[in-house]
């Protein structure tokens, strides 16, 4: 019967809604759930998991099933289902933060857990979900490997996605253009990893890859600052809705405040801006205004950019809430012309 329950309300679908007026009563629910949770295969769990979220159970319910997430058979299992997993997260990201419930976050912990263990398998996959880890935990998600662990898994992603040419030792294999990770270690252990950018990287890739890193709060800054070079040389083949995204992470995790970019971030800020400008009319009102803000924290004038998100705006302001308006309004008046 629960497995019909799970294919019914499709649980990994984030657009789905759970009517009220249907199903299991809540607390039944949360009682089903507890006492099954050990039975639950990994997908199940992990469905289980989001309707607990989205369905408010209570807490025991959802600290039952987390519990199971430290079985050893689920990290091997989770390469073979990477969307029920980033959807997970995805649930649990709006649990984490807005509630800050600490078994939300226990949770995010135990599945960045799992997904270290096995993070070869997941292939391409491997950089969707470390992205919707760092979405849902932030800096925390990694804090339950050990100290150097998040240093070694970082590359290991990075090449997974085929972001870096990574290798352990004095050379670096493949084509790249240049970053030196130090002194990190090899996966879990204390050894030495050398990496580059590869050539070959979708620019788009790369900037969700950054964005995460901020997120995480990863202070590689050879690292970071490889990223950023790479992706003003590339901003041509950047996706205009990662323009946003990519303009909140510049200086985010880095130990710096606003204002106070390093050199290859405040460059990539100015290829931005003229990306942006570019691309204005590809951009929703929302996007426009966080690119306003970014923009404005640093203090870049861009005239061109300036222009476009004016008329942009003003086109679109029926769309935006009056809090965004407001903001825009706010970072228009902290530019000033030098």
């Amino acid at each position: 019967h629960l497995g019909l329950f799970f294919a019914r309300h499709a649980a990994w679908n984030p657009a789905a809604v759970l009517p009220a007026r249907e199903g299991v009563e809540r607390r039944h629910l949360a009682a089903v759930f507890t006492r099954a949770a050990p039975r639950f295969s990994p997908v199940q769990l992990l469905m289980a998991i989001s309707i607990a979220v989205r369905r408010r159970l209570a807490s025991h319910a959802l600290f039952a099933l987390g519990s199971q997430l430290q079985r050893e058979s689920l990290a091997e299992a989770l390469p073979s289902h990477p969307q029920p997993l980033i959807a997970t997260l995805d649930t649990l990201a709006e649990l984490a933060f807005e509630a800050r419930d600490s078994t939300a976050v226990n949770s995010v912990q135990q599945l960045a857990c799992r997904f270290a263990e096995q993070v070869d398998q997941y292939g391409p996959q491997a950089l969707a979900v470390f992205c919707a880890l760092g979405r849902a935990g932030g800096s925390r998600a990694f804090r339950k490997l050990p100290e150097d662990g998040l240093l070694g898994l970082v590359p290991a992603v990075g090449e997974q996605a085929g972001l870096l040419s990574v290798s352990i030792g004095n050379s670096v294999s493949g084509s790249t253009s240049g970053a030196v990770l130090s002194p990190p270690a090899a996966k879990l252990r204390r050894e030495r990893i050398e990496a580059g950018i590869a050539h070959e990287a979708s620019c788009s890739d790369v900037a969700r890859f950054y964005c995460a890193l901020s997120q995480l709060g990863y202070r590689d800054e050879v690292l970071r600052a490889a990223l950023s070079r790479h992706l003003t040389d590339h901003m041509s083949g950047l996706d205009p809705m990662v323009l946003a995204p990519l303009s909140r992470a510049l200086g985010a995790g880095a130990g710096r405040g606003p204002a106070q970019l390093a050199c290859e971030d405040f460059v990539l800020l100015h290829a931005l801006s003229r990306r942006a400008a570019e691309t204005m009319e590809q951009l929703d009102g929302s996007s426009a205004v966080s690119l306003l803000q970014a923009f404005g924290r640093h203090d870049l004038y861009d005239e061109e950019f300036l222009d476009g998100v004016s008329r942009h705006l003003r086109d679109s302001a029926s769309s935006l809430r009056a809090s965004q308006l407001g903001d825009a309004m706010y970072a228009f008046g902290q530019l000033q012309v030098r």
